[in-house]
């Protein structure tokens, strides 16, 4: 089953995603976009979050943060991941 577009919403967060879903072997493999109004640095604490600080303006684009991600796997063990290596639609 092909999807060209799921989208959902949570508060300061928003998530877009296109690929496909496997029916007889309940395979995912989708890819999107995660966009939020809080920097990398502000969705963790100690440490991470100072570490994180450097990267902040590579995800800021007009002043919310865009993250590529991935859903791949099956539904029963589904990976979810950041998406760093794919390429960037330009606008």
């Amino acid at each position: 089953m092909q999807f060209s577009k799921l989208t959902f919403s949570v508060a300061g967060a928003s998530i877009e995603l296109a690929g496909t879903y496997g029916l007889n072997e309940e395979t995912l493999d989708f890819h999107g976009t995660l966009v939020m109004q809080a920097k990398l640095s502000q969705t963790t604490t100690g440490v991470k979050s100072w570490l994180l600080k450097p990267v902040d303006p590579f995800f800021r684009k007009n002043g919310q943060t865009e993250v590529p991600i991935k859903v791949t796997g099956t539904r029963d063990h589904p990976q979810f991941g950041l998406e760093l290596r794919r390429k960037q639609k330009k606008e």
